[in-house]
């Protein structure tokens, strides 16, 4: 094999000095990207953003924090901006057929959706008061978005030796029994869509005497 010649092993020991600064440095500002977007959607729970700046953002007392929530929010777009560069960048340089991976498909994911989650929620409080049915949305997509986030932390940790080998190790587990993944979430997926249906047209109060009759009888048995 090539990677047994000693010469190529030389050449990978002399660049990986580069390559790892250039990994750690990416894993360094993707974290920085992931928590500023927790601390400015208020998934990462604090005070200073969520009550200071959004309740009063129309008072003069609070210039300077204003000021800086905006750096935050310029430092946030402009990692998203450096860091989806980099992707297409990465994109154009190995071709569609060797980019597809689950590796990169989170990596861009894990920007995009980001940057469009806090973008509509942005421009939505702009506006003035939000529909409830439109913070629902911004909810879910808030949840499913710090899901992503969580993932791709997870896959970074490739880039460290020890953690590397157990996340290739799953990997390859998940590529090997994914007919049975797929065949367990088809089965939640019928559960939950049956479910929905039969609960869509319940009203409220019987969903609740079907909730506490449940239970009773879960207690008293």
């Amino acid at each position: 094999m090539i990677f047994d010649n000693p010469a190529m092993e030389a050449v990978i020991d002399f660049k990986w000095e580069y390559a790892r600064s250039h990994f750690l440095r990416h894993a360094l500002l993707f974290v920085c990207f992931a928590l500023l977007f927790a601390v400015l959607t208020g998934a990462l729970k604090n005070s200073f953003v969520v009550n200071n700046v959004r309740a009063n953002a129309n008072n003069e007392e609070n210039v300077h924090i204003r000021a800086f929530v905006k750096l935050l929010i310029f430092t946030f777009y402009y990692l998203g901006y450096y860091l989806l560069a980099s992707e297409i960048v990465q994109f154009y340089h190995e071709g569609w057929r060797r980019y597809i991976s689950v590796y990169n498909f989170f990596d861009l994911a894990s920007i995009i959706m980001p940057l469009a989650a806090y973008t509509v929620t942005w421009v939505r409080e702009s506006r003035g008061t939000v529909p409830i049915n439109q913070v629902q949305q911004s909810t879910v997509a808030m949840s499913f978005t710090i899901l992503v986030l969580w993932i791709e932390m997870f896959l970074l940790l490739r880039y460290f030796a020890v953690t590397g080998n157990f996340i290739y190790i799953i990997i390859n587990i998940v590529r090997n029994v994914w007919p049975f993944i797929a065949f367990m979430g088809i089965v939640v997926l019928a559960h939950g869509h049956a479910m929905y249906c039969y609960f869509v047209n319940q009203k409220k109060s019987d969903l609740n005497r079907m909730v506490h009759n449940l239970i009773y009888k879960i207690i008293m048995e």
